[in-house]
């Protein structure tokens, strides 16, 4: 229709690798108490954000029910403004944990996880987790995203994580998901532009083995890998002209013209026979 703004998609090289990404999310784990729940992150640039604490927001939650326990705290300090101990222990008395909040990291390839014990460096590039044995096999790591975006919202913004959950039901286990980032221009109606990011990901679950060690691949948690694509998409709002839009209702009531004459000239044939 004339007055109806249709999205056009192209897509370009993407040159924006200079620039930062911000990423938000925000996942409820339903089976693991907040001193348990550690966020990492990671580049491939070495740089390495341990025990994250800035804009990292919890809130406890009671379990089963879910309902907020005290108040939201940001980091690993507790609704008492009380640090937790850095060693992680999760409590016999089970709870749930919401975690949100935003980081900003570079347009490189990396990742960013929750897995169990609070990590230290162990070089410029590399971290370890410290790891109580005896937490690490009740460390139950489902969990739902509410919400996960590589950059700031727009409309009809493509994020296929939103409201998916992975639930851990009979054993110990790793979900890790590999996402692949799109860059993404969205132009608005004013001119203005959105520049942001969209993203595909693939899901692979691994069992956590007793008696194997604790490794990246052999540790209970949620991990997001993500690569960015070297395309950009841009995505526009394309307009019908007032010009071919009276071109296409000519078409269309000369076309309805036309298809009118042929019908007339049938019955009037058709009944010239008859009689």
């Amino acid at each position: 229709a004339y007055l109806t703004n249709k999205p056009k998609h192209t897509i370009t090289i993407d040159t924006t690798n200079t620039e930062k990404m911000d990423i938000t999310y925000d996942l409820t784990f339903l089976e693991l108490n907040c001193s348990a729940v550690h966020l990492d992150i990671v580049d491939n640039y070495g740089e390495i954000q341990l025990s994250h604490n800035k804009n990292h927001y919890k809130q406890r939650l009671s379990y089963p029910l879910y309902e907020p326990i005290g108040n939201i705290y940001e980091g690993d300090r507790d609704s008492n403004d009380e640090l937790n101990i850095s060693f992680t222990h999760i409590s016999n008395k089970k709870e749930a944990c919401r975690v949100y909040g935003s980081f900003t990291v570079g347009r490189v390839k990396g990742n960013f996880h929750w897995a169990t014990g609070a990590s230290r460096a162990k070089s410029s590039s590399q971290h370890i987790h410290r790891i109580n044995q005896n937490d690490a096999y009740a460390y139950n790591s489902s969990f739902i995203v509410n919400k996960l975006n590589f950059g700031a919202e727009f409309e009809d913004i493509d994020s296929p994580l939103n409201g998916i959950s992975y639930i851990f039901n009979d054993y110990i286990g790793q979900a890790r998901y590999q996402i692949q980032v799109l860059p993404t221009n969205y132009y608005q109606n004013n001119g203005d532009i959105i520049k942001s990011n969209q993203y595909t990901y693939t899901l692979s679950k691994r069992i956590v083995y007793y008696g194997q060690g604790f490794s990246e691949k052999n540790l209970p948690g949620v991990f997001f890998y993500y690569d960015l694509s070297p395309f950009l998409i841009n995505i526009g709002n394309s307009k019908t002209s007032f010009s071919s839009f009276l071109i296409s209702i000519s078409a269309i009531i000369g076309g309805i013209y036309t298809i009118s004459g042929l019908i007339d000239s049938i019955v009037y044939h058709t009944q010239k026979f008859i009689s």
